[in-house]
């Protein structure tokens, strides 16, 4: 009966699938997903347009047109991957490797490359004995099934090393080759664990041999060359076959050279890096020669001889060294003063080699500064009977190119530029590519920007007019909107997201993907613009994995101490895209309930869901239980900013630690408007973050409420220092005596006022406030890239008032460290009370870990 009932749905499915996917104008061997094919072809009625687009998704072997309909061969779907066998590595660690996953197309010939794949993570890993198998049924309604059974054998470590070489080895060498090996695997310390080397992972091995063959060709093999030539395996230890061709052996021999030691002349030596030829025999004698050239050997000759005895050959380098000449008069002509004294000042007691590269310098320096006529010439003049060296020293600076003026005509365009600047060409060409962007981005497609620099002389300096003159062309149209993938959505709400407006503009495409990504209703969505006879075809590749799932997390913190939350989610209800969302938390300060139903997708870029919710919570001076119902309406208004209006019905049972208890009701409404410029969410280095909030209250409590906060991020040295602020404030438009503890504000804890405790500030009284401000200074710098770790150092500023608004301020400094992660911060910081009070702690050591509270 069971399967009987299977097969039913199974037939319905695929039914609903075929209505969705296929018309009469598409032929395909499998059900196609849901999309608007068919209203692109009622628009046009060519089918050749429908085939350009079906071939943007991939999801097919091949498609053809025969008789004005497409032949379609899908790709199968893969229903269920089973993974049996693997021990050592998780599910989707297994996934990840092999680059499948469930609800994909796939092309089955690719799982016959997937077994080998497999087996080289498990060989990187140490598993060299491991064995993979595939297994795959197709079905006739387009699914597979795969099986992947692994049998991983022994993790294998690393017992010794097996020399074979090209040449005849002594026993003693072998030892001392081995005893390298051997050093390389060593166990490596890391700011935390230890990292086992023991363990015969593939990559690592050829890698050290690698690193290994850089050793040898230092003992002269420079024509070297080492290979993995595979593993002696005894149960669970392995001896690894290093096989060297040690080549020809060479040895470089100085002769003549008394003034430069060998190990000198040897730094330039780079023979492991090039190999031997003629070419690179005698690029290094050429360098040896300069080398004696720059410090005063001007007659200096290098000559190079070989010899071979007993399989090693020598390289011989004979130098004439001649004698030394000297630095006498050094003649420095320049059209600034201050520019010649400067360079007499410096070339000091500097050899040929140092004055000219102290001059190339100079050079540099004084272009970047705008004087892009700066040059020099160095010329010699040689006493080979004194053994003398007279220098003309020839450096002109010119005039200063300053940028006066950037003129954009053509088209309406602005940038901000601080003007007067040092003229840069790289920089005029910038904002020019900036010009030319921002037409394209307004859907001129075909912009370009013409280039005028005009140069007038004044006060000494030449002041360059730039001229940037606009050629839009034509302004693209917005074309058809493709949308497929989706087994479980119709393309409809996809299509409420795009703009309707008649030509295309960059920023309305990208709040359309915003928007669709921020839904979350999908793990994979592809963005595509295809650009024909003047129009812009706007193409989404959708794909979503299962209709839900389950989640959970747990956080810590020094506030609220430990956090445990799980939610279950069920999306793409009623093909449309709506959401269903149960969601558990508990702390050792509140629990919550929430069930909510809403959908991210709904027409005019609109978020709504409408929640039902209950809640135990502990506070610093009241206890609170209350229930109720919320409605959040969200509207992207851009690619930064966004709309909410937010309305909460909610029952209240409310008592202070006095015992005192009340009951009442609350009728909230609330707008906000967030602008969203950080460059990242998670770990923000630029940008800023403003929002601001109206809030109503109704029923037994009747008050208006206005809250304002903003931040801003400053970074320097290449993003390794950042400086951010936060400002905020809030003000309640209602006596404080007539407000409950609850509706009032407090500060304190590790995400406001750090170096008081969770709601510790609650104004001059202890009764909260019905108004506070707010200030964070953090300066962040980065400790260790390789795990993300960085130094703080803030101070705070805030306090709240409860009879009238002021500027009085509690103020706290503090130092701590801070890793990012997209889950949540890692932080942990020690902040001091910087005017303390008799009755208060002088120090608060807080720590925060996984996900916010």
């Amino acid at each position: 009966m069971t399967k009987i009932r299977n097969k039913l749905f199974l037939a319905l499915i695929t039914f609903g699938f075929a209505f969705a996917g296929e018309t009469d104008i598409i032929q395909s061997n499998y059900p196609l997903p849901y999309n608007n094919i068919y209203d692109i072809y009622e628009k046009h009625k060519d089918i050749q347009e429908i085939k350009k687009f079906l071939d943007y998704t991939n999801d097919f072997l091949d498609i053809k047109i025969q008789n004005n309909k497409i032949i379609a061969t899908k790709k199968p779907i893969i229903k269920k991957i089973e993974i049996y066998g693997n021990k050592a590595f998780w599910d989707n660690e297994i996934l990840a490797v092999s680059g499948i996953r469930e609800n994909q197309s796939i092309d089955p010939q690719i799982l016959e490359n997937l077994p080998q794949r497999i087996k080289q993570f498990y060989a990187d890993n140490g598993y060299l004995k491991a064995d993979v198998q595939i297994q795959k049924e197709i079905t006739s309604d387009g699914y597979i099934y795969i099986k992947i059974v692994i049998d991983e054998g022994n993790q294998i470590k690393i017992n010794d090393f097996i020399i074979i070489s090209d040449i005849s080895l002594s026993d003693e060498q072998i030892s001392k080759y081995k005893n390298r090996l051997k050093n390389l695997f060593k166990e490596e310390k890391t700011l935390f664990f230890f990292l086992p080397k023991k363990i015969a992972r593939l990559q690592e091995i050829q890698d050290k041999i690698d690193d290994f063959c850089d050793e040898i060709k230092k003992e002269g093999y420079y024509e070297a060359y080492c290979l993995l030539d595979g593993f002696d395996i005894k149960k669970d230890k392995a001896d690894i076959k290093v096989a060297i061709n040690f080549g020809t052996k060479y040895i470089v021999r100085f002769y003549g050279n008394q003034n430069f030691s060998k190990e000198q002349l040897e730094k330039f030596i780079n023979f492991q890096d090039t190999g031997i030829t003629y070419y690179w025999l005698r690029d290094f004698a050429n360098r040896i020669e300069n080398f004696y050239k720059e410090n005063g050997y001007i007659d200096a000759n290098i000559k190079l001889e070989t010899e071979e005895e007993n399989g090693t050959t020598y390289l011989n380098y004979y130098i004439i060294e001649g004698e030394k000449y000297q630095i006498d008069k050094v003649n420095v002509y320049s059209d600034k003063e201050a520019t010649k004294n400067y360079i007499i000042e410096k070339i000091k007691d500097k050899n040929l080699g140092e004055i000219y590269r102290f001059l190339e310098n100079l050079k540099e320096k004084y272009i970047k500064n705008g004087y892009l006529n700066a040059d020099f010439n160095l010329q010699q003049k040689i006493s080979d009977l004194e053994k003398k060296i007279d220098l003309d020293i020839s450096f002109n600076v010119g005039k200063q190119y300053i940028l006066g003026e950037v003129k954009f005509e053509g088209y309406p365009y602005k940038q901000k530029m601080k003007l007067p600047a040092v003229y840069n060409p790289e920089y005029i060409l910038s904002i020019q590519d900036n010009f030319k962007r921002f037409m394209k981005d307004k859907g001129y497609l075909d912009a370009d920007v013409l280039l005028d620099v005009q140069f007038e002389e004044k006060e000494d300096k030449m002041y360059a007019k730039a001229i940037m003159n606009a050629i839009p062309g034509n302004i693209y149209e917005n074309g058809d909107v493709f949308v497929y993938g989706s087994y479980y959505m119709k393309p409809s709400p996809i299509l409420w997201q795009v703009s309707k407006e008649k030509y295309f503009n960059k920023e309305d495409f990208d709040t359309e993907v915003e928007q669709i990504y921020n839904s979350r209703l999908f793990d994979f969505v592809n963005p595509v613009l295809d650009t024909e006879d003047k129009k812009i075809n706007k193409i989404y590749i959708i794909h979503d994995d299962k209709r839900g799932y389950f989640q959970g997390s747990v956080g810590y913190n020094t506030d609220q101490q430990f956090k445990a939350s799980i939610s279950t989610t069920l999306k793409n209800l009623f093909n449309y895209g709506f959401i269903s969302s149960l969601y558990l938390e508990r702390s050792n300060f509140q629990t919550n309930y929430r069930l909510a139903f809403g959908n991210t997708l709904l027409p005019y870029k609109l978020t709504g869901f409408v929640s039902g919710f209950k809640s135990t919570q502990t506070h610093r001076y009241y206890d609170i239980d209350f229930k109720g119902y919320d409605l959040t309406l969200t509207r992207r208004v851009n690619k930064w900013v966004t709309n909410i209006l937010f309305l909460e019905y909610k029952n209240n049972d409310l008592s202070d630690k006095a015992t005192t208890k009340s009951s009442f009701n609350t009728l909230k409404a609330s707008l906000t408007i967030i602008d969203d410029h950080r460059d990242n969410k998670f770990d923000a280095k630029s940008g800023y973050y403003i929002s601001g909030k109206l809030e109503k209250e109704f029923k037994d409590i009747d008050f208006y409420k206005i809250e304002l906060s903003g931040r801003y991020y400053i970074s320097f040295l290449d993003d390794y220092i950042t400086f951010s602020q936060r400002f905020q404030t809030g003000y309640i438009y209602k006596s404080i005596e007539k407000l409950p503890l609850s509706e009032r504000y407090y500060l304190g804890g590790i995400s406001s006022m750090r170096g008081f405790a969770f709601e510790e500030l609650a104004g001059k009284e202890k009764i909260g406030g019905k108004s506070f401000n707010l200030i964070n200074n953090d300066l962040r710098f980065l400790i260790y890239p390789k795990y993300n770790l960085y130094g703080l150092v803030f101070a705070d500023f805030g306090q709240v008032y409860s009879k009238k608004y002021e500027f009085s301020f509690r103020k706290t400094a503090g130092v701590g460290v801070y890793i990012p992660t997209p889950v949540g911060a890692l932080i942990f910081d020690i902040a001091k009370k910087l005017d303390k009070k008799p009755d208060e702690s002088n120090y608060r050591i807080e720590f925060s870990i996984g996900t916010s509270f």
